[in-house]
Order: structure tokens, then sequence, then C-alpha cells
């Protein structure tokens, strides 16, 4: 048969793909292909998070509070600010 033949002295053979070479070969391929996609949502997730205002809040608030406390505001602005940066 010359079929059988071209399969054991091809090309087949010498790059592995008849003795199973080739199904590891594809497996590891699709494999960095996942992790590529995975890398690369991750970036994209990372790039795209929306900064917490809560944490802007709190510095505002300790700025005010430093404010307060050095004497640089009295009571009543104090008050006034507070509500406004509450809202």
């Amino acid at each position: 048969m010359p079929c059988r033949g071209f399969l054991n002295n091809g090309i087949y053979r010498n790059f592995g793909f008849y003795n199973g070479g080739g199904m590891i070969f594809m497996m590891g391929f699709g494999l960095l292909i996942f992790l590529a996609i995975i890398f690369v949502a991750l970036k994209m997730m990372k790039q795209n998070t929306i900064p917490h205002f809560s944490q802007q809040d709190n510095s505002s608030l300790n700025i005010l509070n430093e404010r307060f406390a050095k004497g640089e505001i009295n009571e009543e602005e104090y008050s006034k600010i507070k509500a406004e940066l509450k809202k």
C-alpha cells in the first residue's frame, strides 16, 4: 500500500504527528491562546476600573477636619462645607 509508506516515513513521522505528538503541540498552542485571552481581558478590566469616590470624599473630609483643627475655619463654615461634601 503506497499510503502506508507515506505515513510511516513521510512528513507525519518527522514531526511526530503519527505518534500523537501533534496532539500535544496543538494542546499547547490552544493553552497559549487561552492564556493570552485571559491576560488581555485582565488588562482591559484593570484599565477600565472606575475610581472610588468614597476615597476622595474621605480625603476631602480629612482636609476639612485638619483645617478646622488648625483654626483656619470656624464652626459655621465647617458645618456648611461638611454638609456640601456629604451630598
